[in-house]
């Protein structure tokens, strides 16, 4: 899927910064429904969507960050057909936020704490509400970072617990270790 969007800067100074954005997502991938059974994936969700979203950053302390995400998705319907037989789903919509606390523990060093939460409304098949569609969670993830540096290019490892869940309606629990990677030249 693309995503056609902007943003504005509400604020910028050197202990805050503050970014309103929204956009557009078209439904130019293949969609969960129309993946052929060779493929694991889908390239896209199948449906379009209006996503609104605000976040900011303050520097509490020299090694301190306070990072915190709103956003608000509004779901569209999306058609599949498979085998001549059409349908209509249109997910419900989602509201969420996330909040994290980052210290830096030496140059290369992070430790961080993530805080999300995440609800989304009823889903709709051909208009029918699909029951126990909804859900929502709320969850910690704790996070060590490590930022690799050669020449001029810069290596961040980022370690983490996906999901300690607090409470939930509707979810699936995650167990393991997770690992992200980020190469910037």
């Amino acid at each position: 899927d693309i995503a056609i969007g902007g943003w504005y800067q509400i604020s910028n100074n050197q202990n805050i910064r503050t970014l309103a954005c929204a956009n557009y997502t078209l439904s130019t991938g293949t969609s969960p429904n129309d993946k052929e059974e060779s493929n694991y994936r889908s390239t896209g969700s199948g449906h379009t969507s209006i996503n609104f979203g605000i976040n900011t950053d303050y520097f509490k302390a020299p090694y301190i960050l306070l990072s915190s995400y709103g956003y608000y998705i509004i779901n569209q319907k999306g058609e599949f057909s498979s085998d001549g037989i059409s349908s209509e789903k249109k997910h419900g919509n989602l509201i969420g936020c996330k909040g994290r606390v980052s210290i830096l523990a030496s140059p290369q060093l992070s430790l961080a704490m993530d805080i999300g939460y995440l609800s989304a409304g009823t889903s709709k098949l051909n208009g029918e509400t699909i029951e126990n569609s909804d859900y929502n969670y709320f969850s910690l993830a704790p996070l060590v970072g490590y930022q690799i540096i050669i020449g001029s290019t810069r290596v961040n490892l980022i370690g983490s617990f996906p999901l300690i869940s607090i409470s939930g309606k509707n979810c699936n629990k995650l167990s393991g270790f997770g690992i992200n990677t980020g190469i910037y030249f």
